[in-house]
């Protein structure tokens, strides 16, 4: 099912929509897919982190105006922005753990972007 058929059923049904991307790992009995689900949680879950995403980074962008490297700063909060969409839409825990660590790593980075300013890698 694609993503243009699955807003409008979901959004009119309220039934639960999955769309299949594709098979990732086969072992024997055991396949691993990536796929993408629809469901009230998801869509509550979404709301929230986009609503939030688009609060920080209209502040970020305001707040850093000035700033040398903003780009590759704004390019790293959409990265984490998209992380966290592949972590709430995804329909298996494999898919699920994958979103979770790029919100880690892509945290990390964000953390570390001022690593050049002394006042900031400075230790207490």
């Amino acid at each position: 099912m694609t993503l243009l058929c699955v807003i409008p059923e979901f959004c009119f049904t309220h039934k639960q929509c999955y769309i299949n991307l594709g098979k990732w790992i086969s072992y024997g009995n055991t396949d691993i897919f990536f796929g993408l689900c629809f469901n009230t949680l998801t869509a509550i879950m979404a709301g929230t982190v986009l609503t939030i995403t688009h609060f920080v980074i209209t502040y970020s962008a305001d707040y850093m105006s000035e700033e040398n490297r903003i780009e590759s700063f704004i390019g790293l909060l959409s990265l984490f922005n998209f992380s966290m969409n592949i972590f709430v839409y995804s329909s298996t825990i494999f898919m699920a753990f994958l979103g979770w660590e790029a919100v880690g790593v892509t945290s990390y980075l964000l953390i570390k972007f001022w690593d050049t300013r002394i006042t900031a890698i400075k230790l207490l």
